[in-house]
């Protein structure tokens, strides 16, 4: 769900992500969209995790998105 981002010869590239999960836990949202980047040397990848934010707790059981909306 979140998009890849990378950086070339200090321009800033955003691939977008499909909206929905890949983790597995689901049976079919549909087909997942297949994306290939010729990387050059000296490319800066950054790939981001929702995990932090999915994390559920405290006295309400809720994930810290919702603790923070």
């Amino acid at each position: 769900m979140n998009n890849m981002v990378y950086i070339r010869d200090g321009y800033l590239e955003v691939i977008k992500a499909d909206h929905f999960s890949v983790n597995g836990m689901f049976v079919d949202f549909g087909p997942i969209t297949k994306k290939e980047i010729n990387f050059r040397k000296g490319d800066v990848i950054y790939l981001f995790s929702d995990g932090f934010k999915d994390q559920f707790g405290g006295d309400r059981i809720k994930s810290i998105r919702q603790k923070i909306l």
